[in-house]
């Protein structure tokens, strides 16, 4: 089996047929990253220019109440947010059957982080890793 059709097996088993072929002209789905209860997220190589994203796939339960609560905060937060300490949203791309929410990729997470170094120890690592989760936008300048 060569790499093309692994590719097309992987989109088919990830989206639905007609986003795929949407999602797929724009992405190259690399692997499934994680998932959680609101989605899945898959590390994914922008076709135009070649940077690596990571792209959460948020599905829509077709019921009266619509797109999720908690995708509506997480995008509208994260559109606030303008930091390097924050991961930042680039694209929310809608389709009929999902969000797809399209972030800077990085190599790990917090608890990945946790796990390799442990636990905050002194109590100044503690207090700016709290600041960094808590800190909003302002239009004063950097504290």
């Amino acid at each position: 089996m060569d790499l093309s059709e692994v590719e097309q097996r992987i989109r088919m088993l990830i989206f639905d047929a007609d986003e795929a072929a949407e999602v797929s002209e724009h992405f190259r789905i690399v692997q499934k990253l994680g998932e959680g209860t609101y989605g899945k997220v898959y590390k994914a190589i922008s076709r135009t220019t070649n940077e690596v994203f990571a792209l959460k796939r948020i599905p829509i339960q077709q019921s009266e109440y619509g797109v999720p609560a908690a995708t509506i905060r997480e995008v509208s937060l994260l559109k606030e947010c303008d930091h390097p300490n924050v991961i930042r949203l680039y694209e929310v791309l809608s389709k009929e059957h999902a969000r797809y929410l399209v972030f800077e990729f990085m190599d790990m997470d917090l608890r990945t982080y946790l796990t390799r170094n442990g636990a905050f120890k002194d109590l100044t690592g503690l207090k700016n890793a709290a600041w960094q989760c808590i800190r909003r936008k302002s239009s004063g300048p950097e504290v």
